[in-house]
C-alpha cells in the first residue's frame, strides 16, 4: 500500500500500459507516478486515452511531465506542443503538471508567458492543476568554477536560482506556480540552500544515482543533503512531495522511500511553539486591536494557554514585591485585567513573599469583568480576599479610572506581535494620575525588531487578500500576524522602536509616542526582498524577558507570533548589497499606524500614508 504520511512519487518512462506502470509503483510503496502523457519523441499528439484511470486515479495518482520542447529555436511550434498536453492534462483533473525549466533567457520567457496565459483570469480553464517547475539546485557551471582559477570573478556565475527569479518576475503572483527542486551530488553553499527556504517548493526530485550505499547495503545521502531535506520538511510545513528518478541502485525501490521516511522522522522534536500552531503556518491574520474591540472568549483562552509568560510574570512580580520595602498594604494595578491571569500571578506573588497586597483589576471589557467578578466570588475570596491579597475588580477604561489608592506596581498585557502596535505606550499613559512616583512597571521597556525577509508564499498570501471596489496596494500596506515557515531570513533581526516606563506619572502631554528609525541591513547572498519580519524583545522587570526574537527567543512561549510588512513590488538584492529601510509610527488623537518605504537599492512608494489602510485606533 502506498504510504499515507509521505507524499513520494516515482519518475516513470511513458509507458502503453499506464495502469501496469502505476500498479507497480503503488506496489512499491510510491503515492503516484510522474510520466509524460505523450511520447516525449513523437511528433504526434498521441495521449493516453482518459478511460485508462477513473478520474479519481487521474487526480490523485498521476503528475503530468510537460514535454521538453525547443522553446528557444521552435518557439510558437514549441509552445503550441505544450499547450495541447497542459488543455489534455486539465482534461484529465491532473494535480499538477512538471515542467522542465530552460537554461535560456529566451526559453525562460516563452516558459513564463505560456503558464502565465493560464493563470491568469482569461485562460479559460475553471480548475487548474499546480504548475511546478522542475530547477536543478546546482548547476554543472557553478561546480566547475570552485576549481576553475581562469574564471572571470567580475562575471556572475550561473546560479540556477536565478532561472526560478526570472520565471516569477514574468508572472502574475499565484499559489498554483511552484518549485521542483532537483538535488544532485553537488549542494551549494549553506546560505544558498537557505535561500531556497523561503521559496515555494512543492516537490523534490531526486536521482537514486547520488545515493550512496551503507554497510548494510542501504540506501543514504550525505549529511548536508539530509540536514537540506529535513529542513525543507519543516519549512514547507510537510507540505512537500518527492520524487525519485532512476533506475533501482539499490536492492528494493521500498528502500529509497524509507530512508526519506527515516530523515522526515529525525527531525528535531516540534516544540511548543510549532504543536501550537500546527495548522496556522503562513496564515496571515489581521492584528488584534483590543482597545477599539472587546476580545472574546476564545482569544482570551489561548492566551492564557501559555504557561513560560505568566511563569516570566510571576518571577517579575515576586522580584518586586521583594524590592518594595514597606510595612504598608502594597498597592499592585492590573490594568487590561482580561479573565484575570496576571491577578491570579500577582495573588501567587503575595503568597510567595507574604507582604499583603490590594490588587485592583481594571478591565474595559464588560464580557470580561463578568469572569473576573466570578473569580473574585468563587476563587479570591470575595470581600474577604486571600490570606495576603484584597481583590477589587473595576469596570473601566484605564485611560479614564479615578483610582482611591496610588499604585506601587502596575501590570499589563499589552504587547502586540510588534511590541507597540496594541497600544501599549498609550494605555500606559493614562495610568499618570493614580501612580506613586516611584511605582514599578511591569513590564518596564520593550523594543520592536525589524528584518527583511524573502518569502513568495507570505507575498502571495497577502495577493490573494485583495477585494474589489478596494485599492489593490491595500493588502500590501498591512501589518498581518503569522506564524511563518516558508520563508529565508535576509539579515538577522535589528532594534527599531523602544518604549521605557520608568516614570509613569509624566503626562501624556509630556510623551511622544510617535518614532522614526532607518535601518541598513546586507544580503549575503542574491536575494529578494517581499517584506519584513517584525519581532519584539520585553524587559519585565531587572533581568527578567519575553522575546520573540528567534536568536533570543523565550523558550516554549507561543502568545505571540511575528508580524509581517508586505512591500508593494518584490525587491531584487545582490550579494553584499544594503537593503535601506525607513520605518515610522506616527499618531494622532484618534489612532496610530505605521509607514514605510526602502531607500535603497530600488527606492519604493512610501506604504500606508497617513495610515489610509491600516491602523490601530485609539477610541
Amino acid at each position: 500500500m502506498p504510504n499515507k504520511d509521505l507524499k513520494c512519487g516515482l519518475y516513470v518512462d511513458h509507458s502503453r500500459d499506464l495502469s501496469s506502470a502505476i500498479q507497480n509503483a503503488t506496489n512499491s510503496g510510491f503515492n503516484f507516478v510522474a510520466t509524460n502523457l505523450i511520447h516525449p519523441r513523437s511528433n504526434e499528439f498521441t495521449p493516453h486515452s482518459d478511460l485508462l484511470l477513473s478520474s479519481a486515479d487521474w487526480n490523485s495518482l498521476v503528475v503530468g511531465m510537460i514535454t521538453d520542447c525547443d522553446l528557444k529555436g521552435k518557439a510558437l511550434e514549441s509552445s503550441a506542443k505544450m499547450e495541447a498536453e497542459i488543455t489534455y492534462a486539465v482534461h484529465l483533473g491532473l494535480p499538477a503538471l512538471l515542467f522542465q525549466c530552460p537554461s535560456s533567457v529566451e526559453g525562460i520567457s516563452q516558459l513564463s508567458r505560456l503558464i502565465n496565459s493560464k493563470i491568469t483570469s482569461l485562460g479559460g480553464f475553471q480548475n487548474l492543476p499546480q504548475f511546478w517547475i522542475q530547477i536543478p539546485i546546482h548547476s554543472p557551471v557553478e561546480s566547475s568554477e570552485v576549481w576553475r582559477n581562469d574564471s572571470d570573478d567580475n562575471n556572475h556565475m550561473e546560479d540556477t536560482w536565478f532561472r526560478w527569479q526570472r520565471i516569477r518576475s514574468h508572472m502574475a503572483v499565484d499559489r498554483r506556480v511552484a518549485i521542483a527542486l532537483e538535488l544532485n551530488g553537488d549542494l551549494p553553499d549553506e546560505t544558498s540552500l537557505s535561500r531556497w527556504a523561503g521559496e515555494p517548493v512543492k516537490a523534490v526530485v531526486i536521482s537514486t544515482s547520488i545515493f550512496q550505499t551503507n554497510r548494510k547495503e542501504y540506501p543514504v545521502l550525505t549529511k548536508t543533503h539530509q540536514i537540506f531535506i529535513r529542513n525543507l520538511i519543516t519549512k514547507m510545513s510537510n507540505d512537500i512531495h518527492f520524487i525519485i528518478k532512476g533506475h533501482n541502485r539499490h536492492t528494493d525501490m521500498r528502500h529509497y522511500i524509507q530512508y526519506l521516511e527515516h530523515i522526515r522522522n529525525t527531525q528535531l522534536p516540534h516544540d511548543q511553539v510549532a504543536n501550537f500552531a500546527k495548522g496556522y503556518e503562513d496564515f496571515l491574520q489581521i492584528p488584534l486591536q483590543p482597545l477599539m474591540d472587546n476580545l472574546e472568549s476564545c482569544t482570551y483562552e489561548v492566551f492564557e494557554k501559555d504557561p513560560i509568560k505568566y511563569e516570566q510574570y510571576g518571577k517579575a512580580i515576586n522580584e518586586a514585591l521583594n524590592d518594595l520595602v514597606t510595612d504598608e498594604e502594597i498597592v499592585i494595578m492590573v490594568v487590561g485585567a482580561g479573565r484575570g491571569p496576571l491577578v491570579e500571578a500577582s495573588i501567587n506573588a503575595s503568597q510567595n513573599v507574604r507582604k499583603r497586597v490590594h490588587i485592583f483589576a481594571v478591565e474595559k471589557n464588560p464580557n470580561a469583568v463578568v469572569t473576573l467578578q466570578t473569580l473574585r466570588e468563587q476563587r479570591w475570596g470575595g470581600d474577604n480576599g486571600t490570606e495576603f491579597a484584597k481583590i477589587d475588580v473595576i469596570a473601566c477604561d484605564m485611560r479614564d479610572w479615578e483610582a482611591p489608592k496610588k499604585a506601587d506596581i502596575v501590570i499589563s498585557e499589552l504587547l502586540g506581535s510588534f511590541a507597540d502596535n496594541e497600544l501599549s505606550p498609550e494605555c500606559l499613559d493614562g495610568v499618570w494620575s493614580y501612580v506613586k512616583e516611584t511605582a514599578i512597571s511591569i513590564p518596564l521597556s520593550y523594543t520592536s525588531y525589524l528584518a527583511p525577509i524573502q518569502s513568495q508564499r507570505l507575498y502571495c498570501e497577502a495577493s490573494q487578500l485583495k477585494e474589489r471596489d478596494k485599492p489593490s496596494y491595500g493588502v500590501f500596506e498591512t501589518g498581518y500576524v503569522v506564524y511563518m515557515r516558508n520563508f529565508y531570513a535576509i539579515d538577522a533581526p535589528k532594534p527599531l522602536f523602544t518604549f521605557t516606563h520608568d516614570n509613569l506619572t509624566l503626562k501624556p502631554s509630556q510623551r511622544d509616542n510617535s518614532r522614526f528609525k532607518s535601518l541598513e541591513f546586507v544580503a549575503k547572498v542574491d536575494t529578494v526582498c517581499h517584506g519584513f519580519a517584525g519581532y519584539f524583545e520585553a524587559t519585565l522587570y531587572k533581568d527578567i524577558t519575553l522575546s520573540t526574537v528567534p536568536s533570543s527567543h523565550t523558550t516554549g512561549m507561543f502568545s505571540w507570533f511575528p508580524i509581517y510588512f508586505p512591500i508593494h513590488s518584490p525587491v531584487l538584492i545582490r550579494a553584499d548589497e544594503t537593503l535601506k529601510v525607513d520605518f515610522w509610527r506616527l499618531t494622532n488623537r484618534r489612532q496610530i499606524w505605521y509607514e514605510w518605504l526602502i531607500s535603497h537599492p530600488i527606492p519604493s512608494t512610501i506604504h500606508n500614508p497617513n495610515g489610509r489602510t491600516y491602523s490601530i485606533g485609539l477610541l
